[in-house]
């Protein structure tokens, strides 16, 4: 009998853990979705580095749902000007809103980890990757570090369990991850999980068979932590208004006062720098950065594999980006060693494998020389912003 009672001690906690995570989890499930049509989402939407897009799968899901433009990408995406797509999708002056996923760090493994965890039902995803070609500065590209911290384990085990993805993409995938990932130190049950399902032995099938319910928790309790942190921020959030009337955008005028407002923000340089970017930056490093990447070889970079992953991704789950390629002020990569020649190699490169696909390609290339088209070396600056989000703005029939 004692023996029972003392298996009954250790059965019943989990038992009782298991139906408590389970209703949870179903509470947080209702009280989401309430939410989401009762509150403004606009702090969300256009949030730059917010966690519950960069690295969640919910609220991304939503957004794409209703219809919504995901502006994909790294650093640019940062509200730093005025012209920003949220200024020209978020204030009434489009049929469909737009949100911003991104950080600093976030290249093009990030990004396919992010188009995978997408739910694969939603049709006629809106996707814009703004892509920048200083991801393939360095032969590595991406480093271990830079990956680790913008890893999430959502999106992780979202991309795996996406059904239109292929089983040899996904073994790809997992290599992929568990490569960056298996010095870090950190997230070591993500790790094991890419090991044993990105090199298939038969001693890691055991391995996986044995573990499986430890995965399986760990799933879970990873989505339910994440679910946890929306529903805080959207009990946080004001009610939502139901805006008005479309009023289109005058482009004409925007890229008048795109040209007049990158004038008044870059008046100690002569380059179109901004003035707290040229003070912050290349006021002091500039000499020291002569030539120092004269040995890069952008094509031969491993980002161009991350690329292609990426391209694969979308091409089987069905989402055709618009691919922004965004230049870099030509004075400056010549002077690092990056020449014209070099640069355009890549632009070539980039753009034939996306229209090989059936993407379409958005190459600003020729202006590398036309100022406040950048805010700073490699970053859109107020003509930039305003350049693509007209164009995307056409593309996806917004007026």
């Amino acid at each position: 009998m004692k023996k029972y009672l003392k298996l009954l001690y250790f059965i019943v906690p989990i038992i009782i853990g298991i139906l408590f995570a389970n209703g949870l989890n179903m509470y947080f499930n209702y009280r989401i979705a309430d939410l989401m049509k009762q509150k403004d989402l606009m702090p969300i939407r256009n949030e730059f580095g917010c966690d519950l897009k960069s690295k969640g799968v919910v609220a991304n899901d939503y957004f794409l749902n209703q219809g919504d433009i995901m502006f994909l990408g790294s650093s640019e995406l940062r509200h730093v000007t005025l012209q920003h797509p949220s200024y020209f999708f978020n204030t009434g002056r489009s049929k469909n809103n737009a949100f911003i996923v991104g950080k600093e760090f976030n290249q093009d493994l990030q990004a396919a980890t992010i188009i995978g965890s997408l739910n694969p039902n939603i049709k006629d995803k809106k996707v814009v990757f703004t892509f920048s070609f200083q991801w393939f500065l360095t032969k590595r590209g991406i480093t271990d570090y830079n990956f680790a911290v913008r890893f999430s384990p959502i999106q992780f085990y979202t991309f795996l369990e996406n059904p239109k993805i292929n089983k040899e993409t996904k073994i790809e995938f997992a290599r992929r991850v568990y490569s960056y990932l298996k010095n870090s130190g950190e997230y070591k049950t993500e790790v094991l999980y890419a090991k044993l399902y990105g090199y298939r032995t038969p001693i890691h099938d055991i391995e996986r068979v044995l573990l499986d319910p430890y995965f399986i928790g760990s799933r879970f309790m990873v989505k339910l932590k994440g679910k946890g942190l929306l529903y805080k921020r959207l009990k946080e959030l004001k009610p939502y208004e139901k805006p008005g009337k479309i009023i289109p955008w005058d482009w004409k005028f925007q890229n008048e006062l795109a040209a007049k407002d990158g004038e008044e923000i870059s008046t100690n340089n002569p380059y179109g720098i901004i003035n707290d970017e040229y003070n912050s930056w290349f006021k002091w490093n500039l000499r020291q950065d002569k030539n120092m990447f004269i040995h890069s070889n952008l094509i031969s970079s491993d980002e161009m594999s991350q690329y292609k992953f990426f391209l694969k991704v979308c091409k089987e789950t069905g989402v055709k980006p618009i691919i922004v390629l965004m230049p870099g002020m030509n004075w400056f990569y010549d002077y690092i060693g990056i020449s014209k020649a070099t640069r355009y190699r890549l632009f070539d490169e980039v753009s034939r494998l996306a229209k090989a696909d059936g993407f379409t390609v958005l190459d600003f290339r020729q202006d590398d020389t036309k100022k406040y088209f950048l805010r700073d070396a490699a970053h859109l600056g107020t003509e930039g912003w305003t350049d693509v989000c007209e164009k995307v703005y056409k593309i996806y029939n917004q007026q």
